[in-house]
């Protein structure tokens, strides 16, 4: 599954496949599905139905551990994570969570049929 978001003023595409779960244990030297499942369920509705973000509950470089990985996955030439992130005047945490959100869920996804 691959996305673009725009942000910080640039077009930055990820991609959620299998590769993503070994460039994360070798980059990070943790495990790509443990970290991840730590993300879901942080995102919900307000009374308003506006996207909201329990930041109680959110590790920061977790979310920033798996978007450097899901850019990696899709452009081999994204800088190391630190560079890259310097490279963003901004970092919409909500929005690039809710995006990304569907795509670290379907890294989950259990294939009934083969199960």
């Amino acid at each position: 599954m691959e996305k673009i978001l725009n942000f910080g003023g640039r077009d930055v595409k990820f991609r959620a496949s299998a590769r993503a779960l070994l460039v994360y244990k070798r980059q990070f030297g943790r495990e790509y599905l443990a970290d991840v499942n730590g993300l879901l369920g942080l995102v919900g509705e307000d009374e308003n139905g506006e996207k909201t973000v329990d930041f109680s509950k959110l590790d920061t470089e977790t979310l920033c551990r798996v978007a450097w990985t899901l850019a990696y996955t899709a452009d081999s030439s994204t800088p190391p994570m630190d560079d890259w992130l310097d490279s963003f005047d901004e970092f919409p945490v909500i929005d690039i969570l809710t995006e990304l959100l569907p795509m670290l869920n379907s890294t989950l996804k259990v294939d009934k049929k083969n199960a």
